[in-house]
């Protein structure tokens, strides 16, 4: 998503303030039922809400899409003692339902090089350690 479409949310919000985070839980599905029957209500009656709101939705919309993409080309660094731990977590997992054995897969993980596959591969290998004793 571009930043556009991001700063598109953040201005609907802003020029709401309360009502804007409000105009935003409703679209989640997480208003609670008395504030979503007041919010529905203001809604029916108020043609510049309506208009707020789809312009929320929108931009919601775009950058919900534009989630997966950015998944992939953007990475958030963890620290490789973090990776190891979440990784034996994991792994550990597998152990206490009695698997005998793990495959590691790196593709569809957004990494981009040989080495970026070979880190994850590592880091998996000091994690199995970790967990084997």
């Amino acid at each position: 998503m571009s930043r556009k479409g991001m700063s598109q949310v953040s201005d609907v919000l802003e020029q709401g303030g309360d009502e804007g985070a409000t105009l935003l839980l409703y679209l989640a599905g997480e208003l609670p039922g008395a504030d979503r029957a007041e919010l529905e209500r203001r809604l029916a009656e108020d043609a510049t809400l309506r208009q707020r709101l789809e312009r929320l939705r929108e931009a919601h919309d775009r950058f919900v899409e534009a989630m997966p993409a950015l998944d992939r080309t953007t990475r958030l660094a963890v620290p490789e003692s973090v990776a190891v731990r979440r990784v034996a977590a994991a792994m550990r997992q597998w152990q206490d339902a009695d698997a005998t054995h793990l495959s590691v897969n790196t593709m569809g993980a957004g990494l981009n090089t040989i080495d970026d596959h070979l880190a994850a591969l590592a880091t998996a290998a000091q994690a199995a350690k970790t967990i084997s004793g």
